[in-house]
């Protein structure tokens, strides 16, 4: 039965879901990173990061500048475009 499907389906993706640690959101158009880590208590907390700064997943152990990350990449704002 289709309805079947659909609640094994979303039952595996709540399994998938409670695993992370961290997700990462990079901007294309400027030096912004934001890192969403979940704490003890279970609830996602938002670390944001600029220009100057370090990027740090603590889930994997890997801390790396901000410049470093986005070296060789030409962001849209400094393009002109929106």
């Amino acid at each position: 039965m289709q309805g079947d499907r659909d609640i094994n389906s979303g039952a595996s993706n709540y399994q998938i879901k409670n695993i992370f640690k961290e997700y990462v959101l990079v901007s294309q158009d400027r030096q912004r990173v934001e890192v969403f880590r979940k704490n003890d208590a279970g609830q996602w907390v938002l670390y944001s990061v600029g220009p100057g700064d370090d990027i740090t997943l603590t889930s994997v152990g890997w801390t790396v500048a901000i410049a470093a990350f986005y070296e060789d990449v030409e962001l849209l704002a400094d393009t002109g475009s929106a």
